[in-house]
């Protein structure tokens, strides 16, 4: 309902107790295993996501279309999460919110939006008390570019429609 994702065991120390196989309600991108067919019947991730969300978006059109998502303890993934994206100050923050906020209005029921915008406010005063200038200019434009309906990569900005289930 907050269009928050969790990673089975993160941060977590590797006692065995995620060593069983089960269902999940995402996987992320860079462990995600598909067989073509289904490639072939709900298509490719959104490219207006550019970065994050992305996959979370293809999961749930997954999950509608009857698939479901297995976590597969014995795969071993070699990933540096978002090296590239955290070199550059506020970039980061800026397609998790924006693309979060995107997420939600597309797939969301039951969102609750108060929380939401709560919970970035939240960040948005920690980065001011912090003095992280750029991280609260990425929050601030990530809203604005989710208010306007833009999407894709920031130098590359484009009027997204508006998702199908919205009225």
């Amino acid at each position: 309902a907050l269009g928050d994702s969790e990673h089975i065991g993160r941060g977590c120390k590797d006692d065995g107790r995620f060593d069983l196989s089960k269902e999940t309600g995402y996987i992320t991108g860079c462990s995600l295993l598909v067989k073509r067919h289904v490639l072939e019947e709900i298509g490719l991730m959104n490219e207006d996501y550019f970065l994050f969300f992305e996959e979370t978006d293809w999961c749930v059109r997954a999950e509608r279309s009857g698939y479901k998502h297995v976590y597969a303890p014995k795969s071993v993934v070699y990933h540096k999460e978002s090296v590239s994206v955290q070199k550059i100050n506020g970039v980061m923050i800026y397609y998790l919110t924006r693309n979060r906020l995107y997420f939600i209005q597309r797939n969301g029921t039951g969102v609750k939006w108060l929380k939401r915008f709560a919970a970035d406010f939240r960040v948005l005063l920690r980065y001011i008390y912090r003095w992280e200038p750029d991280q609260v200019r990425g929050i601030l434009a990530a809203y604005q570019h989710w208010i306007r309906g833009y999407m894709g990569p920031v130098d590359k900005l484009v009027k997204i429609r508006k998702p199908e289930n919205q009225a």
